[in-house]
């Protein structure tokens, strides 16, 4: 990696636009090795290049600016340490986007979460509605009260309401489920092919 060195020619004056000599590194560390170059050796910091192909810089800044970058440096080379060792894949963030404009957190698993829920939840209400018409009366009354609705009522509490056996419902309840991802899937595949 290529360095770049800032020495300035007068010590004494402040960061002037005019007071900068660029070295390469053979020509610092000749100057280095002179009386004046020792003096001022604690005055040079390395500063944080914003790239891997990026030169490295390390220039005059008086010994406490230097003294400054040098434990930020030591600080992010200590991190970069303990991500290798604690996270040996690399670190995520749980709002990084994923391909298909869902987070990484949107994807972790919940286990309080039940069968009907992920399934409603990954139909657009729009497209839910739409399928929900094309679904038999009952099974549509069934899904609406057990699952839509803002207090869902039970399989239990909808048999009672219409005389029907828990059992029966279960089966029906989770025969519509499925009609509603099929309808779903092939409405979503016939948009596609319309926009093709």
């Amino acid at each position: 990696m290529k360095s770049i060195y800032m020495v300035k020619k007068d010590p004494s004056k402040e960061n002037e636009p005019g007071n900068w000599r660029m070295m390469a590194r053979n020509e610092f560390l000749e100057f280095i090795s002179t009386p004046e170059g020792r003096m001022r050796a604690n005055s040079f910091g390395r500063l944080s290049s914003c790239g891997q192909n990026d030169p490295v810089i390390i220039a005059e800044c008086g010994s406490a600016e230097a003294k400054k970058w040098k434990d930020e440096q030591n600080r992010h080379r200590y991190l970069r340490e303990i991500e290798k060792e604690v996270a040996p894949f690399g670190l995520l963030s749980l709002n990084q986007s994923l391909d298909d404009d869902l987070t990484l957190e949107e994807t972790l698993c919940d286990e309080s979460v039940d069968a009907e829920a992920e399934a409603i939840g990954e139909i657009r209400k729009e497209e839910l509605k739409e399928a929900l018409d094309r679904l038999d009366p009952m099974e549509k009354s069934l899904i609406q009260m057990t699952v839509l609705a803002k207090r869902p009522i039970s399989l239990s509490e909808f048999g009672d309401r219409y005389m029907l056996d828990r059992t029966y419902l279960q089966r029906k309840k989770h025969s519509a489920l499925r009609k509603l991802r099929v309808i779903i899937r092939m409405e979503n595949r016939d948009e596609k092919k319309d926009m093709s």
